[in-house]
């Protein structure tokens, strides 16, 4: 039998859920039912000096930072994964509690009970769009942002038309009917469940209590749209509304490998402090005043040591800068993204000293958000790939929020043995203004210092 853990979601419902397995990892799927499997323990750390540490010598780690440590107010919180076993590993960082966010399929299993009917697995769908994503402008306006997990691990914020859709996928993927409306200046999602359509508008967070009992529709709301005094017309006006087609399911993974000695580094800032120039992204419309930015920023930052040769490292966010650094002169090579090596591959572009190559412009210049680097190398390097990632996606130490959880498992099949060293987690606190460790002003085509 699986083991069975209190997951309180963020819609505090006190109902157990059920965890079955670590998570869906790319090549390898850890099952709850595997006898090797380490739960851990509960450790207590310190705040010391503006860090806390904690190893992970098992499969999983469960801490907790010490109650009579005092968590001062930062600027910038971070922190770092380093594997310290001798095979590739998958980490995964997150809050006891938390849904999976791995996939759409654990998203799912962690959110939806064995029994639940139609109707409920229809709400919890919509209660966890809309307490894991924020209205904000979309960094992009295709199907990059309708992926359920894109959405509310990579980006974490985006429009109706992106909570919509997103409900739709994970809707679809969990066997129900479910539809994306057009509507005039507004995009819902409605689920079929107890014999009819029913709106459930993660974005603005609402359903509609019909009159006779059920959840309304669409076509319930441009009959009576007084069932939404403030914005009912949006159905009403039902010259311009229609369904939008259903696309394919999409499904990216969140799996984070690290290869041995591989470091990943996340890093949050207050949007107040973020330099001008995306500061500007982030003001909020007068015009709309009740959409609102996210509340912090958050990048994360792969570094890997590279042998001489190809090599080609994937992460789960969006690429937004690359390096590499070498001790002698000097770097040649080639970069491609992707899966096209063959046909896209280019030279890197190295400085004046041949000790590094900066070749986040390549990066910048992709029709689509890369996730894949491919390189081909004349000497051992050290590769820094700079990403986005979803604020919210990240258990950051905060308040009362004082628990998180490291949930490991091999990369590689067959090697569950290997596994003779351990994940290093370090929290860092930072009280001083933050220095950008990448140009932030090509995201907008602004100097930092407009």
């Amino acid at each position: 039998m699986c083991d069975y853990l209190p997951l309180r979601t963020l819609w505090r419902d006190p109902r157990p859920r059920r965890w079955c397995g670590v998570a869906a990892l790319a090549v390898l799927l850890i099952s709850c039912q595997t006898t090797h499997f380490d739960r851990g323990v509960d450790r207590a750390l310190v705040v010391e000096d503006g860090a806390a540490r904690a190893v992970v010598p098992g499969l999983h780690g469960l801490f907790r930072i010490d109650g009579d440590s005092r968590l001062q107010p930062a600027n910038v919180q971070r922190v770092t994964l380093t594997n310290g076993h001798p095979v590739p590993v998958f980490v995964r960082l997150t809050r006891p509690g938390w849904p999976d966010l791995t996939s759409a399929e654990t998203i799912l299993a962690s959110i939806h009970d064995v029994g639940m009917t139609d109707k409920e697995k229809a709400l919890a769908i919509f209660e966890f769009v809309k307490a894991w994503r924020t209205h904000w402008y979309p960094p992009y306006t295709s199907e990059e942002m309708h992926d359920p997990v894109k959405l509310v691990g990579v980006y974490g914020y985006g429009f109706c038309d992106d909570a919509a859709q997103v409900t739709e996928q994970l809707a679809r993927r969990a066997g129900l009917r479910a539809r994306v409306w057009e509507l005039d200046g507004h995009v819902v999602s409605e689920i079929y469940f107890d014999g009819r359509w029913h709106i459930v508008d993660a974005d603005m967070e609402k359903t509609y209590a019909h009159p006779d009992g059920y959840l309304a529709g669409v076509e319930d709301l441009a009959a009576d749209p007084s069932l939404d005094p403030e914005y009912g017309y949006l159905y009403s006006s039902t010259h311009d509304n229609f369904i939008s087609p259903s696309g394919k399911l999409l499904s990216h993974s969140l799996a984070l490998k690290l290869a041995p000695g591989d470091s990943a580094i996340f890093e949050r800032m207050p949007v107040k402090y973020l330099p001008p120039s995306l500061k500007k992204r982030f003001v909020v419309n007068p015009e709309f005043p009740r959409e609102f930015p996210p509340t912090a920023w958050a990048v994360g930052r792969l570094v890997a040591a590279l042998g001489a040769g190809q090599s080609h490292v994937e992460v789960p966010y969006a690429l937004l800068e690359g390096r590499l650094r070498a001790k002698t002169c000097c770097i040649q090579g080639r970069v491609a993204f992707g899966s096209l090596w063959a046909h896209s591959a280019q030279g890197l572009p190295v400085d004046g000293s041949g000790l590094l190559s900066n070749f986040s412009q390549l990066i910048v210049a992709q029709q689509a958000p890369p996730y894949m680097v491919w390189l081909d190398v004349n000497m051992p390097t050290e590769l820094e790939l700079t990403f986005q990632v979803a604020p919210q996606s990240i258990p950051w130490l905060e308040g009362s929020e004082r628990q998180f959880e490291v949930v490991v498992a091999p990369a590689l099949p067959n090697t569950l043995d290997a596994l003779s060293g351990s994940v290093e987690v370090v929290y860092e606190w930072d009280q001083i203004e933050p220095v950008a460790r990448f140009n932030l002003s090509r995201l907008d085509g602004h100097a930092d210092g407009d």
